[in-house]
């Protein structure tokens, strides 16, 4: 075990990262995997994480979403004070314009990041070499396709100096990951107001069906996402699921909870023992409690989306991916890793 020392503590500063919130879970997943294994040693800031961090137990009161081991003590330094002052301002700027202030987030990043490198007070590494993003950095950045956190280059890196700064949407270890599962499970748990409206629907579920299975039609921004390569009609997600009826039809009753987000006409699904989601629906509840209905299941099916797959792992749920219109469902396409999704030649598009 290394030192708890507060002086000898390498922080990490994660400064901008693209994606939506599963997105953004995925890759602070792999921060608290890395903390974990290296505990002590490290502490990680994830800037990015804080506009989703309401609705997680561990970060819900934090000014910063800094992740480290239990034995670390937080080492201040002017970068932390200067982000607690913007979080704040966020949190209580009540009358401020919420794109606002992540607008002017993303700039004092930006700025940020480019003075640490350009006065070489830290090593800035980005996991994305797509040649347009991150123009604001000169072209000498090291970059890498996907950055792996365990790479002997770049932890060597990270522990010679006392700040490091990471960007991009492309920083991972799986492996540690697989490793520190439970823990990962436990930091990023919601909070209880956000399952407890989806544990209420699953249970009152479970005392009329025997078998349940939890749909994720992801529509809306797919139509657009990958030149619409993971979007299917609601009839298609239909066959799938009176397929997945018939499959599973040994364990007795097959009920679905249908979670979409884009609103679903009730007709659609008449031929199915159906329910929605408790926030399918307009105005009926908080986009994580749909999160957290995954879960809770027997069975999820879902397109390439890291939503679905987050919510999944949270309760060590099999998930049969859907990514080919007029694919036929088997039970032995089942995945049951989170880590086992960048192994797949369609999940490792999101999720990798």
């Amino acid at each position: 075990m290394q030192s708890s020392n507060p002086t000898s503590l390498h922080s990490i500063i994660y400064t901008i990262g693209g994606g939506q919130t599963c997105d953004q879970v995925l890759t602070l997943a792999q921060f608290v995997a890395f903390c974990a294994e290296y505990e002590g040693e490290f502490e990680v800031v994830d800037v990015p994480f804080w506009q989703y961090s309401e609705g997680f137990a561990a970060f819900a009161d934090a000014r910063v979403c800094r992740v480290a081991s239990p034995s670390a003590e937080p080492r201040q330094h002017f970068m932390l004070r200067g982000l607690e002052l913007l979080t704040r301002f966020a949190n209580h700027g009540q009358t401020i314009p919420r794109p606002f202030v992540r607008r002017l987030r993303t700039k004092l990043m930006r700025r940020y990041t480019a003075f640490m490198h350009n006065t070489g007070r830290a090593p800035v590494w980005i996991g994305d070499t797509r040649p347009e993003a991150y123009q604001y950095l000169p072209p000498n950045v090291r970059r890498r396709d996907l950055l792996n956190l365990q790479d002997p280059e770049v932890l060597a890196d990270f522990r010679s100096r006392r700040v490091s700064v990471i960007c991009g949407a492309k920083i991972r270890c799986w492996p540690l990951v697989e490793k520190h599962q439970e823990t990962v499970r436990r930091t990023l748990a919601l909070r209880a107001e956000h399952l407890a409206p989806a544990e209420r629907l699953v249970a009152d579920l479970r005392c009329r069906f025997d078998y349940l299975v939890a749909v994720h039609l992801r529509q809306g921004d797919y139509r657009r996402y990958k030149n619409g390569r993971f979007y299917f009609s609601t009839a298609q997600y239909v066959e799938w699921m009176h397929q997945v009826q018939a499959l599973y039809a040994h364990f007795g009753r097959v009920g679905f909870v249908v979670v979409s987000n884009e609103q679903q006409d009730p007709a659609d699904f008449a031929s199915l023992p159906h329910v929605f989601g408790p926030a399918t629906q307009p105005n009926c509840g908080n986009y994580l409690e749909d999160l957290a209905v995954f879960g809770m299941c027997d069975l999820v099916l879902a397109t390439a989306s890291s939503f679905a797959f987050w919510g999944a792992f949270q309760g060590k749920c099999p998930v049969i991916p859907l990514t080919q219109s007029g694919q036929q469902v088997r039970i032995e396409d089942a995945v049951h890793n989170l880590w086992d999704c960048p192994k797949h030649p369609d999940l490792r598009i999101p999720m990798c």
